[in-house]
């Protein structure tokens, strides 16, 4: 697990949580933008949190439970997400995670849910009326909380309406327009910052060992640190700074699904559509500041629509190359 305390620009958010942590609510909701730490925020709380001996600052790191989180073995330390977040979580998630992956241990052989479904919900619920099995308090963490489906999300409501005893739930997410209002208004909201691109870039070569060069151009993609991270360690990050260069000065690559192919291979769908689908909006928004709006724009705003929706029917278990060879049909129509 990433050590907050090196990723600088975190330091005002941690500040902020573990200070006053021990007169938190029961709900909490840590947004940000993507990939920026917050999840290492919300482990580092349940650290404080479960510790035996209530340390303020990072726990002891003796005790037994402090021991246990370290080995992600604790039993009352829950992680919720979906099956599919399995490649993009530290190690130690993954492992409190698997117990809520439910549907994956009937089969190997179903594509990876990218939703959290309401059997989870009902698993933790189950899990969390029990006594704690160590000290006094019980810490659930959702690292992407917007993968809630309809079913799931009415669940977890039920659980901060009638929370149970000493239980926290921490709600990540960048995207928080997509959990439910009610849910939302249960919830005490820490808003986490991004690092400026001066600040990643010293952070990369520091931490990471990237050449002052690389580093400064990644710095400036405005991408999260540890998506860029994530890129690094996958040896893909020069077909990252390929893709950003062929949109920097110009229209998106659009020209057909085999241009952008080994560019979903390498980096991902959702990841890929994302930057495509922000372009398009930052092409309308020039625009629309120098008062200019035209035809053109009202087709690039159907295009970043139609971006928005294929990504949306990604969650589900629709087949994703079909799903995106027909956008790319549509977009450039």
């Amino acid at each position: 697990m990433v050590d907050s305390k090196t990723c600088t620009w975190l330091e005002r958010a941690r500040t902020r949580l573990t200070n006053r942590w021990q007169s938190l609510p029961h709900g909490i909701l840590i947004t940000g933008p993507e990939m920026i730490g917050k999840s290492v925020l919300a482990f580092d709380l349940a650290r404080i949190m479960l510790c035996e001996t209530d340390q303020n600052e990072s726990g002891c790191g003796t005790c037994a439970s402090c021991q246990l989180v370290e080995q992600s073995v604790h039993p009352d330390l829950h992680v919720v997400t979906s099956e599919a977040s399995e490649n993009f979580l530290p190690a130690g998630f993954v492992r409190h995670a698997e117990r809520y992956w439910l549907e994956k241990k009937s089969t190997s052989t179903r594509k990876p849910s990218e939703q959290v479904g309401v059997d989870s919900i009902r698993a933790l619920n189950q899990n969390l009326s029990a006594t704690a099995n160590l000290g006094a308090r019980k810490v659930v963490i959702f690292p992407k909380a917007d993968q809630l489906n309809h079913n799931a999300a009415n669940a977890l409501l039920k659980l901060l309406e009638e929370p149970t005893r000493d239980t926290f739930i921490m709600l990540v997410t960048s995207a928080a327009h997509r959990l439910p209002a009610t849910i939302r208004s249960r919830c005490i909201h820490f808003s986490v910052k991004g690092p400026s691109s001066s600040v990643m870039a010293t952070w990369l070569q520091d931490e990471k060992g990237v050449d002052p060069k690389t580093a400064a151009q990644l710095s400036e993609t405005g991408l999260g640190p540890f998506v860029i991270t994530d890129f690094i360690e996958k040896g893909v990050d020069q077909t990252l700074l390929e893709l950003l260069g062929s949109m920097r000065d110009g229209e998106p690559v659009v020209s057909g699904f085999e241009t952008l192919k080994r560019f979903f291979e390498a980096l991902g769908d959702e990841f890929v559509l994302e930057l495509l689908q922000r372009q398009f909006l930052k092409q309308v928004r020039k625009n629309a500041g120098a008062g200019v709006l035209s035809e053109n724009d009202t087709k690039t705003m159907d295009r970043f629509i139609e971006i928005g929706e294929v990504r949306e029917s990604l969650r589900t278990t629709i087949d994703s190359q079909l799903a995106l060879e027909d956008m790319m049909i549509r977009i450039q129509s």
